[in-house]
């Protein structure tokens, strides 16, 4: 899993260091200027819970994870984009093997605390993963994204099933829900020079600003008044 996020990031336009945080794997993608920061948190459920000390009965993980941020943070790789509001402008993903369903409620809770930064679990079964690969591997696309892209759209009917057979396909969609940077683009073949200019577009864009264009995206609008009222209406639901 790690290979592909790292492919993900150099794809999108994002640099990438390895970082060494108390016996953690973690994976820091930025924007060269963009001020938009990642941290990707690679480790089985379990073992994390090992290395943090915390109780997986407890739930208590969302807290440890707050802490571990603020202190990396604060640590020289780091601190170094403070003049670039990294405090405000970070998320992680915890990319953990090994989920099972009784585990999922501490889980969701850990996404509901912003505190420090937005967070997000890309959880994963080790068998999907490897099928997942395979397909990715099948794919002679220029850009990994753009095989992901072509998989979600190829197997679609797969939305349809819920066994075993579509775990891969689960999987498959996570990484577009739980990865902030990657997208879900048309892949027709008459349309790939749009797709090409779609992404760079997206790409100048902040988080906030992609969550923007996606509610306008959402409505019919053919004045600015019509989606300020739409936006305004939003924010009082």
């Amino acid at each position: 899993m790690k290979k592909i996020i790292e492919t993900l990031s150099k794809s999108n336009g994002l640099l990438i260091q390895h970082l060494n945080y108390n016996e953690l794997d973690v994976l820091f993608a930025h924007y060269d200027e963009k001020n938009d920061f990642f941290l990707f948190l690679f480790d089985g459920f379990v073992e994390l819970h090992q290395k943090l000390k915390t109780d997986i009965d407890n739930h208590n993980l969302e807290y440890a994870i707050n802490n571990m941020v603020y202190n990396m943070l604060q640590t020289d790789e780091l601190r170094i984009y403070q003049d670039r509001y990294i405090g405000h402008n970070i998320s992680i993903v915890l990319v953990l093997s090994g989920v099972n369903e009784d585990n999922e409620i501490g889980l969701f809770k850990i996404e509901e605390n912003v505190y420090t930064s937005k967070k997000y679990v890309l959880h994963y079964d080790e068998s999907n993963l490897i099928e997942l690969k395979g397909r990715l591997n099948a794919e002679e696309a220029s850009e990994v994204s753009i095989s992901l892209n072509r998989l979600v759209k190829n197997h679609s009917d797969l939305l349809k099933e819920s066994n075993d057979k579509s775990g891969w396909y689960e999987l498959l969609l996570r990484l577009f829900i739980k990865i902030p940077f990657l997208n879900y683009i048309n892949t027709d073949t008459n349309s790939l020079e749009l797709i090409t200019m779609e992404n760079t577009l997206m790409i100048a864009l902040t988080s906030d600003q992609k969550e923007l264009v996606n509610e306008i995206n959402k409505i019919d609008v053919k004045n600015i008044a019509a989606i300020e009222t739409h936006i305004l209406q939003k924010h009082k639901n």
